[in-house]
Order: structure tokens, then sequence, then C-alpha cells
């Protein structure tokens, strides 16, 4: 019953593949199905209604893959499975596994760090999560699995109540990370050429802290269509952990599902990974 729930989700992706201007035919990988690891009334709560960003997505992905395969050896592996997870634009993580034979780890992690790569797009309310079944060479698996395997695994293992959607496994394979860019809020405008240093305080649950958001979509959603009176700005992460004070709190998308609160310290240590993953303290 899951498999045919997840089949009839993966046919409502189908017109995203045609909303991109020209679909990607891989001569390495071919694309024989996509899932919406996102229940059918969350789809455009949590991806929008334009399907072009997503098609788009899709298109650099399956790209992506493609040319790294070209320069790969070829595994034994008849085809990949290829979970994505989707915070923003910026944040995204990838697992790949072996389908119908096996593949080098290496090629694996590097399969993954690449296309962790590939821009995505924002989400109107994150995670959103996407499975993608591969043949590879021309050849065909026998089937693909459902779930990428660690998901499954987390799942059995922490007993969560759903897999679908995958927002509780998430949080426990995939910590929260901070964009690579984020909007700050300033307490009086200033010269594009100046570096920010004057952040806008906000009292929120009783505690003083320092919003920040991972896109021009997250502060409208956070501040339900309200406009701020100060004035804002991007910035990158790394410019802003080094303008940070130790006792400086921080809290990322204030009141959404991807609000994360952290300090100036675990910022400037999180900037130090390639993840920028926040660990608890």
């Amino acid at each position: 019953m899951r498999a045919l729930r997840l089949f009839l989700l993966a046919l409502l992706i189908i017109p995203l593949i045609s909303a991109t201007p020209k679909p990607y035919e891989g001569t390495n990988a071919h694309m024989d199905n996509i899932h919406f690891y996102i229940a059918n009334p969350e789809i455009t709560a949590r991806f929008g209604t334009d399907p072009k960003p997503v098609g788009k997505y899709i298109n650099d992905l399956y790209k992506a893959l493609d040319e790294l395969l070209a320069d790969a050896p070829r595994p034994r592996a008849k085809g990949l499975l290829i979970g994505v997870g989707v915070k923003s634009k910026d944040v995204v993580g990838i697992w790949c596994e072996a389908v119908d034979g096996d593949c080098p780890a290496e090629l694996l992690s590097r399969i993954e760090e690449e296309l962790a790569k590939v821009e995505a797009f924002d989400m109107k309310q994150a995670p959103g999560a996407l499975g993608f079944c591969f043949s590879l060479y021309g050849r065909k698996p026998s089937s693909f699995p459902e779930f990428p395997t660690e998901w499954v695994k987390a799942h059995a293992a922490n007993n969560t109540q759903f897999i679908v959607p995958p927002d509780e496994i998430f949080k426990i394979i995939w910590p929260d990370t901070i964009p690579k860019s984020l909007i700050i809020v300033l307490v009086k405008d200033m010269e594009k050429s100046h570096i920010p240093n004057d952040l806008q305080r906000y009292v929120i649950n009783s505690e003083a802290v320092i919003p920040l958001f991972s896109s021009k979509a997250a502060m409208a959603q956070s501040l339900h269509g309200e406009s701020l009176v100060r004035p804002t700005k991007e910035v990158s992460r790394s410019i802003l952990a080094s303008l940070l004070n130790d006792n400086q709190v921080y809290l990322l998308d204030p009141g959404l599902p991807t609000e994360l609160r952290f300090t100036a310290a675990q910022l400037q240590q999180a900037v130090m990974t390639r993840s920028a993953s926040i660990e608890e303290k």
C-alpha cells in the first residue's frame, strides 16, 4: 500500500520535469522514478505551487550525477537510490546507495558530496524530501528500495512515528545547519560597502535574541507577511561569525520548523566544518 501511495505521489511530480526549459537526458544514468517523501496534502504547502524551481533542481541534479559518473570507474551496481532532503536552496542533504550490486564507498561518498553542492530551491515550509531512482549504464535493477537504508534504520532504532514525511528522522540523522548566507536585521541603514556591526535585538519568549532568516521567503513566513521597519541585509555566515560576541544569542527563522537557537560561539565553531552543523551543548 505504501509503495502504491509513493508511486501515485511520484506521478504528481512529472510536470516538474517538463516545467524546465529542456529535460536532461543522461548517457550514464537514467532517471527511472521520482518520489515525493511528503504526504499528498502537504506537497503544495511545503514545495509551493510553482513547479519551475523544483523542476530546474531535478534537471541540475540529474546532470551533475551523469557527468560525475562519466569520469568514475563503473560500479557493479545496476542502479542508485538517492534520497534528498531540502531545508533551503543552500542546505541540502544527500543519501546515496547502490542497488542490485556493489558500489565502492568512495564513489558513494563522492556522489553525496558533489550532489550536495547543487543549488536547490527555497521551501515554503521545510524540510522537503525527494527520492530518485537511477539505472546505470543501460542496466536496470529488478527493483528499488522505497527509502534510503539509513532512514529506515533510524526509523526502526528510534521508533519515530512516521517515515513520510521524514521530519523526525532528519532531526536524528541530519542535524540542523546554518545556511551559507543569512538575512540580518540592522538597527539603522548603512552604506553597501560597510560591514554590518549593529544588529537589531528583539525580546522573544522573554529572552533577548538577535533574529536571523535563512531566506526572504522564510522571513515573510516568520513575520506572517508583515513588513519590518528596520533595514535588512544578506551576509555570509562566515562574515557574521567574525563579528559576533560569545554572549550573544541568535534565533534563526523564529516560529518556523527550521527555527534554530544558537550562540555566537556555536556559530563560530560550526563554520569551521563543511556542514556547519550546530551541536547541542
